[in-house]
């Protein structure tokens, strides 16, 4: 399913407002004469936006853009179709018509309150379908249009990205996925706090920094061949405890302690803490070696302890295991995974627990390959054997980071820290990451998006360099049916509709495609592209810059603007301050790079400077004439 067509009856900026967002069709409700209009797409091409051409992977039904100034209503467009559209958020709020695109299918449907009295369905051979209104809501003067009763939205799920963090709160529904930087600077702090990785003080942007770089790592952990990277990854990426408060650190609170005091395994986790190598500045580079390599596995041990502890509710029942545990020598990592083997059987009747065997077996595996991955060279001695390096090479990389993962259930142990990476470039590997985050490879069954996905993204190319803003339409073309393809059965349809405030990317979109927003007094007008005849679709970028809905007020920067009006002032002024300035208007007038403003003032310029010189000669002619008089005179 994907939306065609949405008239708003009453929303701040968004009143009595056609918003067309390509397909077919062209819709059109005129709120005074009441009469509702369909004519065709003269630009409309089915499967325009199937770029992959690939069955077996997810098809992108439309491509749609929302453009226009600052305040003009971009946002608050997305925002109607997520409080508004979704039908586990409570269904609209304001009288609409809507048509949408099912299965090949055009289904419209309006709401009961708004009035019809002349169209031309007929012609088209549609029908329109009543929204009826629920007067039984908990707001009496607010009736709810439920969405419900469209069929097609029980199979549709929300996407909403935004690279801003401007602290406004958002939220998440069975029906609304939300990849948001607000959203998730608040999401994944709880996440990691119910998981016991970080403690509930841990500083908000802590626990988003960490989790944004494992949806990177995650993310080109999966793209081995052809990569949507448009930058050169650092060669080293650092690799750090997620608990960096202490070395092994796993009590938090009274509630921690007690429950790790009656599983009986406070001291297992004592003695591991207890063997840790600790080295000084003064000894051997081998040593800090054998010290950040101690070092990490027991944090990957103690990790292993904490899971079974809070998530399988594990605790020592047999009291043989008393004596295995006085008699582990915790120096040796294998005989503690040894010990934590004997434990698990001794447990087998704990169905919790039955998983954590093959997750043992990983992490033995994982201990066993650390001396191949820290070595001397990788440690950075600054961080006193805390940390180490790994290069991302593809094999080297992908067997260390495939290992890490299979080594806990929901509790991560290790944090990832880019060496050199630049803002941008990090913005464009979000975009990426974030939606691979939402894919079938980490949601479980119940959580998986539906057949069909709308996609919202609101600025999304905000701190892309302007080469990334022109492939940005591309990238999403191109990954985002690779990213939600489906394993085995019906492949999904992806719509995307992105809110920008650049030209630059809608140069990839048909102006049939492209929403204007314009600004008049308080309220929001949206122009019929195919009317103002604004031909988008492989326009020159600095055509579509020039037009004035974009900039109206020229393309020059405000400043330089105000310098060349003052140049242009004293060339229209007095003829003495012109020869006074002259050297500083010939510097200024050099440096202006756009030649036609340059020649002008050049000639003017030199139209001046001749009309001054030829007064001088006048001026000097005449007294000339006055000193003969005068000597005449004098005779």
């Amino acid at each position: 399913m994907h939306i065609l067509y949405l008239y708003i009856h009453e929303i701040p900026l968004l009143k009595n407002q056609n918003i067309n967002l390509g397909g077919r069709y062209r819709f059109h409700y005129d709120h005074l004469s009441k009469r509702f209009h369909i004519s065709l797409n003269p630009f409309y091409i089915d499967s325009f936006f199937d770029v992959n051409k690939d069955p077996n992977l997810a098809k992108v039904s439309n491509l749609s853009a929302v453009v226009g100034q600052n305040g003009a209503g971009k946002t608050t467009l997305l925002e109607f179709f997520k409080e508004h559209l979704i039908p586990d958020v409570g269904g609209t709020r304001t009288s609409i018509i809507l048509a949408v695109e099912d299965k090949g299918k055009v289904l419209i449907y309006r709401s009961q309150d708004i009035g019809i009295v002349d169209q031309n369905l007929n012609d088209f051979d549609l029908e329109m379908k009543i929204l009826k209104v629920d007067y039984t809501s908990y707001v009496e003067d607010t009736p709810y249009r439920l969405p419900a009763e469209i069929d097609a939205f029980e199979t549709t799920s929300y996407i909403h990205f935004s690279n801003v963090f401007d602290g406004k709160p958002e939220y998440a529904t069975d029906g609304l996925k939300d990849i948001s930087t607000n959203f998730l600077v608040g999401n994944d702090h709880k996440r990691e706090v119910k998981a016991r990785t970080i403690s509930s003080d841990t500083d908000l942007l802590d626990a988003y920094f960490g989790n944004e770089i494992e949806r990177q790592m995650d993310f080109i952990n999966f793209f081995e061949g052809e990569s949507p990277i448009g930058f050169a990854l650092p060669e080293w990426l650092e690799v750090a405890p997620r608990n960096i408060l202490e070395p092994v650190s796993y009590k938090y609170t009274r509630k921690e302690i007690d429950k790790i005091t009656k599983s009986g395994l406070e001291p297992l986790l004592d003695g591991l803490l207890a063997s840790q190598k600790v080295v000084s500045y003064e000894d051997k580079i081998v040593n800090w070696v054998d010290s950040a390599i101690s070092f990490f596995e027991r944090v990957a041990l103690s990790n292993f302890i904490h899971e079974l502890v809070f998530n399988a509710d594990f605790t020592v029942i047999d009291e043989s295991f008393i004596s295995l545990l006085k008699n582990t020598n915790y120096a040796e990592s294998k005989d503690v995974i040894s010990l934590l083997g004997k434990m698990l059987e001794m447990n087998s009747s704990n169905g919790l627990i039955q998983d954590y065997g093959h997750i043992l077996d990983h992490l033995g595996s994982f201990i066993n390959d650390l001396p191949t991955f820290i070595t001397p060279e990788r440690v950075p001695l600054r961080f006193e054997g805390r940390r180490f390096q790994i290069p991302l090479n593809k094999e080297v990389f992908k067997k260390f980071y495939d290992n890490y993962k299979r080594c806990y259930k929901s509790r991560p142990f290790l944090s990832f820290f880019w060496a050199g990476i630049s803002s941008g470039e990090k913005a464009y590997l979000n975009i990426l990451s974030r939606f691979f985050s939402l894919s079938d490879r980490f949601l479980d069954d119940k959580h998986k998006l539906a057949d069909n996905i709308i996609v919202l993204i609101d600025e999304g190319d905000v701190y892309l360099h302007p080469e990334w803003q022109r492939q940005f339409s591309y990238l999403l073309l191109r990954f985002l049916p690779v990213i939600f393809a489906r394993r085995s059965g019906t492949q999904r349809s992806i719509q995307i509709i992105f809110s920008t405030n650049s030209p630059i990317p809608v140069s990839d979109i048909p102006n049939s495609n492209v929403v204007f927003l314009k600004r008049s007094s308080n309220q929001t007008i949206v122009m019929d592209s195919l009317e103002d005849k604004k031909l988008t679709f492989g326009a020159n970028i600095h055509t579509l810059l020039a037009d004035s809905f974009f900039l109206n007020n020229g393309l020059i920067g405000e400043f330089a603007k105000s310098k060349i009006n003052g140049i242009i002032e004293v060339l229209q002024g007095d003829k003495d301050m012109i020869l006074k300035e002259r050297p500083a208007l010939e510097v200024m007038i050099a440096q202006i790079g756009e030649p036609l403003i340059k020649s002008k003032l050049v000639q003017m310029m030199s139209e001046r400077l001749q009309m001054n010189m030829m007064d001088v000669d006048g001026r000097i002619s005449r007294l000339e004439k006055e000193i003969e008089q005068l000597k005449k005179q004098r005779k």
